[in-house]
């Protein structure tokens, strides 16, 4: 999956490692939020930093799945493992947790971390009602 890829839906393109205690927070949350998500038609992809940031960790499926249960299997939830090139261009800073909201036409039109602390204003973002 490429980023341009993802234009024509609204898209929370979310960077996380997997030993992060903000990180599972968020999934934990994103599992509530997941269904009004996808019925605005909006999708999340969960990305782990390229090589958790160099710190170790459980993988992606393992960690989402123990934080979400089967709300990961939602089809508008995607999860993955962002190359480094991703991760340089993305989180050139490193960051545990940062996400970016990608508008129908690819333009990042609203940026923050930590969803389980940003929640109210990330679903806004991503016009859910």
């Amino acid at each position: 999956m490429t980023v341009a890829s993802l234009r024509g839906r609204p898209t929370l393109l979310w960077f996380v490692t997997t030993w992060c205690t903000s990180c599972a927070a968020g999934t934990k949350v994103m599992a509530q939020e997941i269904g009004r998500i996808a019925a605005s038609g909006a999708r999340v992809v969960e990305l782990e930093n390229n090589g958790d940031l160099g710190q170790a960790g459980p993988s992606m499926g393992q960690f989402a799945r123990s934080l979400a249960g089967s709300a990961v299997e939602n089809p508008a939830w995607i999860l993955g493992e962002a190359s480094s090139s991703l991760t340089r261009t993305y989180n050139p800073a490193g960051y545990l947790d940062i996400y970016y909201v990608i508008d129908t036409a690819g333009d990042v039109t609203y940026v923050s971390s930590a969803p389980a602390s940003t929640m109210g204003q990330l679903l806004a973002a991503l016009g859910v009602r």
